[in-house]
């Protein structure tokens, strides 16, 4: 993702770059991706509490993102968005994976 591509409101000050620890799992690897994206961009503190409660609790902390809930195995784009944070949860609804901005 290159700057032009990111809004200005998005744009963060170099020394706020956020750095999100994001597992792929279709490769089994795991890679360390910083983004140029506003406040917080990862909430490990949400594995196994309800997707619903995790929702809110993300878009309280950074109200520049939307949060969805996304059922595992539901395929999904693979683009990066700064304004998107996918919250995975299980049948029982509660969050089976570290949220993060993408």
């Amino acid at each position: 993702m290159t700057r032009n591509q990111l809004g200005p409101s998005q744009l963060a000050d170099p020394s706020q770059l956020a750095e999100t620890l994001i597992e792929t799992k279709s490769e089994g690897k795991r890679s360390l991706k910083v983004t140029n994206c506003k406040g917080k961009s990862s909430w490990p503190e949400l594995i196994g509490v309800k997707g619903t409660v995790a929702e809110a609790t993300i878009e309280r902390e950074n109200p520049l993102v939307d949060a969805i809930i996304v059922l595992e195995g539901t395929p999904v784009t693979r683009d990066f968005l700064c304004d998107r944070v996918r919250v995975w949860v299980n049948t029982d609804g509660i969050v089976t994976q570290i949220p993060h901005i993408g």
